[in-house]
């Protein structure tokens, strides 16, 4: 089964844009921008699967996050795709920063200097893995893990139920520690992986014993 791993794309908070703290992290919206990075590469993909002669019939599954970014993504991917079976997975949500989701980390060091020098200390203690402060509804990593761990056996189920491609629209950080699951990698492994850039797309050949075949769309 391949497995094409896309995080969504770029939103108001991405972009830093002044009406971002009126919305939810749940409910932020892509960009203009994020917009036409889908397109872009909801055209790439209808172009490499046909290239490659690659049928997205019963075969095909698409998986996205329930985030209204990742759903809106993975809604424009679909328009040049035509995948039937769309299933939205909680699981695969974005680590949650709370109060402060739709800030960059610049801004909090700024305008939260003792938050930021609580992370920052816990950090440099227990690891960027296990770190989170819970009053601010900061998760860990961990967090993300325990959460993302069950998709895996919906990927092993798919893959016995026939399924050959499968989409995965989310987030930077879920998909970093999704694909550090499918590659047996370690906690410190997946905390030192860069973020994907919006809607670049990675192919991930599951099941074989070098799975991870790179960026096969670099945005």
């Amino acid at each position: 089964m391949n497995l094409y791993l896309i995080r969504h794309g770029a939103t108001l908070a991405n972009l830093k844009d002044e009406t971002r703290s009126s919305y939810t992290d749940a409910e932020m919206p892509l960009a203009k921008k994020g917009i036409r990075q889908a397109e872009e590469a909801g055209k790439v993909l209808a172009k490499y699967f046909d290239e490659n002669e690659i049928c997205l019939g019963k075969g095909a599954k698409i998986w996205t996050s329930s985030f209204s970014r990742a759903t809106k993504t993975s809604e424009i991917l679909n328009e040049f795709l035509g995948i039937q079976d769309v299933t939205e997975v909680p699981a695969l949500i974005e680590q949650s920063f709370g109060r402060i989701h739709y800030l960059h980390e610049d801004e909090v060091e700024r305008d939260l200097p003792e938050l930021y020098e609580e992370y920052v200390k816990l950090i440099n203690t227990i690891g960027k893995f296990d770190a989170k402060i819970s009053s601010f509804g900061i998760e860990s990593v961990r967090d993300v893990r325990d959460r993302v761990i069950p998709f895996t056996d919906s990927l092993r189920q798919a893959k016995k139920e026939g399924v050959t491609t499968g989409i995965i629209v989310a987030h930077a950080i879920s998909l970093n520690v999704l694909r550090g699951l499918i590659l047996g990698e370690n906690p410190e492994w997946i905390c030192k992986q860069e973020y994907p850039p919006n809607c670049s797309i990675r192919k991930i050949q599951y099941g074989n014993k070098n799975p991870d075949r790179g960026y096969i769309y670099h945005c």
